[in-house]
């Protein structure tokens, strides 16, 4: 390597270590700092409910190259959401509080004299609301709602497609006014203020400079940006063509350059940009940031050299001993779990005296890898041996017993990883899709094998509506004829010789007799026409026959589940599931669970329970 390339290496290192974000909380709110020499520090302001989940991994990136851009940058989480503390006041007015109040945090962590405000979708409306109160010298916004009784509309539409049999609208705990949407609560404060909530009749200067970004053909913004610099703001608006791309779950989610270089190019142009020799205020970040919370503590850990990242939540006394519960990824959703899943679950089972510790493997959420400037796939390999680490450094902490739940593509991380970790001593497996995948298989490529269900085509093909959508061309016959064919083989198969067939798919049959050898509890729960059951059949016969002769392991096919545990009554189901394996299995009291067994209650016929169940009645077949 020559002597220029190593002097460009060197600089890149040490800005790099400039730029290692660090974990801070400011009144029971969570959030990262991306240290900087800048006097001009950003404000990261995440949109709502799940496109914050979808959008983290590209946020996490424009932090750090607003950092290595010489800007601090703090990402936070609203109270109420992701590892922030439970929030009283409504989203619209909380929300802006949470920022101001994050602005306020920036300066004093970061010793910048100036703030810009930088947000997406509705963490831009209330960007635009908090400004003048900040003082922001900037803003901002990417695809922001301008008419929130609009974007509300958006919302109740994409709820009801998505409830379809998860009948979400019905979710348990959910009170008079309130709505759920992929799973997050929507309170009727919140929809009331939705209604009332329009930029354009708001401030008409929020900001001396203002960035729009926003897709082809947005009248509302156009409107915006007019009255912005009617109020004597210099406004720039420039076109998202990436928007799109951008807002898909998190799997698919594609971080977008050319915007984020845009902004970037943009804000170095500001007045506002001038880079210090030093962050004077950085020495005051907290180094072992507690969030308390109601009989329990969570703490940031990183526990493996390669920067693993995950929330340690620990009761704070009458902790049932040396027991831990860990959660690794679902899919690419960061640690928080699909609809907030695995930060309710963890505060749950603290109120239990259990310990949990909720993961980012390596590339995801808030993990080092993941704020590499690229969208590369992520071996699932890697994320089974990240999941395995997760456990070793538990049992290392006096946590001797633990129990891994997964849901989908964390299912397989939990089995796989127990496979090799001595520590694992439970599993709940939700909705597993697999029980092998090809050794180069990466996580989004588990998120395109389970798009469809031989089952759920087979039903489809009685429904007159599909046949009508396939004449018209809106259908293609091929994924079903495909699903079906393969299904068909693989049965023939299975008939003809279960064991050769159980050998190349990676001994599902094998493992799980290995698991149940060692005294491995688990407990496989799927969802009516989930995917995963296809392989389950498979492998172990119809009504999972060959199940039966594994006496640690249930199976169960669950009516209310949907796949990824997005609505509450589904969550319930789970954690009931956990609870009877804890009182079961792992000694733990009645007394303990008392306050588990009043949190939403299970809805009737919930479903059947599978082969080796000890009451039920088998409805898989």
């Amino acid at each position: 390597m020559s002597a220029q390339a190593h002097e460009r290496r060197a600089r890149h290192e040490e800005r790099q270590a400039m730029t290692m974000m660090t974990p801070t909380v400011f009144d029971g709110r969570f959030g990262w700092l991306h240290p900087a020499p800048g006097a001009c520090g950003v404000v990261i302001c995440n949109p709502f409910g799940h496109e914050a989940m979808w959008l983290h991994r590209s946020l996490r990136q424009l932090a750090q190259r607003l950092a290595e851009q010489g800007m601090p940058t703090l990402r936070f989480d609203y109270a109420g959401c992701g590892d922030s503390a439970p929030g009283e006041a409504d989203a619209i007015s909380g929300g802006t509080a949470d920022i101001a109040a994050a602005a306020q945090h920036l300066r004093a962590l970061a010793g910048v004299t100036r703030v810009v405000l930088l947000g997406v979708r509705m963490g831009a409306t209330l960007a635009a609301l908090a400004a003048a109160q900040v003082g922001a010298d900037a803003l901002v916004m990417l695809e922001p709602v301008v008419s929130g009784k609009a974007y509300w509309r958006e919302q109740a539409v994409m709820r009801q497609a998505a409830a379809g049999p998860a009948r979400q609208g019905d979710a348990t705990g959910a009170g008079a006014g309130h709505c759920q949407v992929l799973g997050y609560d929507v309170d009727a404060a919140t929809i009331e203020q939705l209604r009332l909530l329009d930029l354009r009749a708001g401030s008409p200067h929020p900001a001396p400079h203002v960035l729009i970004l926003a897709a082809a053909g947005n009248a509302a913004v156009d409107v915006l940006a007019q009255s912005y610099r009617a109020g004597g703001a210099s406004v720039e608006t420039q076109a998202f063509a990436e928007f799109d791309a951008m807002l898909q779950p998190a799997w698919l989610s594609r971080a977008p350059r050319e915007a984020f270089e845009s902004v970037l190019r943009w804000l170095v142009r500001q007045p506002a940009h001038v880079i210090l020799p030093s962050v004077a205020g950085h020495a005051g970040a907290c180094s072992t940031p507690v969030i308390a919370l109601d009989g329990a503590r969570e703490r940031p850990v990183m526990f493996d050299a390669r920067g693993l990242f995950g929330m340690l939540c620990e009761p704070l006394g009458n902790q049932v001993a040396g027991l831990a519960i860990l959660l690794p990824n679902t899919g690419c959703t960061p640690h928080a779990g699909e609809s907030r899943f695995a930060v309710r679950f963890a505060r749950r089972m603290a109120s239990a005296g259990i310990a949990t510790l909720r993961i980012d493997v390596s590339g995801l959420g808030d993990s080092e890898a993941a704020g590499r400037w690229d969208d590369a796939p992520l071996p699932l390999a890697g994320a089974c041996t990240d999941t395995a680490r997760a456990a070793a450094w538990l049992a290392e902490g006096g946590y001797r017993r633990v129990i891994v739940l997964g849901i989908c593509t964390g299912a397989y991380l939990a089995l796989r990883a127990a496979s090799g970790e001595p520590s694992i001593a439970g599993l709940i497996l939700v909705n597993l899709p697999r029980f092998a995948f090809p050794a180069d298989c990466t996580i989004q490529d588990v998120g395109f094998a389970r798009k469809g269900s031989t089952r759920r085509h087979f039903k489809s093909m009685f429904e007159l509506g599909k046949w009508r959508e396939v004449a018209r061309g809106q259908v293609s016959l091929a994924p079903v004829i495909a699903t079906m064919l393969g299904y068909a083989a693989r049965r023939c198969a299975g008939l003809l010789g279960a064991p050769m067939l159980a050998r190349r798919q990676g001994g599902a049959a094998g493992l799980l007799r290995d698991l149940d050898a060692r005294g491995v509890q688990t407990r496989l729960l799927y969802s009516p026409d989930d995917v995963g059951l296809d392989d389950f059949r498979l492998n172990f016969g119809a009504g999972g026959r060959r199940l039966k002769r594994l006496p640690n392991a249930r199976a169960a096919v669950i009516d209310e589940l949907d796949h990824e545990l997005a609505n509450r009554a589904a969550q319930a189901l789970v954690t009931e599931h956990c609870v009877g394996l804890l009182r079961e299995c792992f000694g733990v009291g009645e007394a303990r669970l008392a306050d588990e067994a009043k949190q939403p209650t299970v809805p009737e016929h919930a479903g059947g329970l599978l082969a080796g169940a000890e009451c039920g009645t088998a409805r898989y077949g």
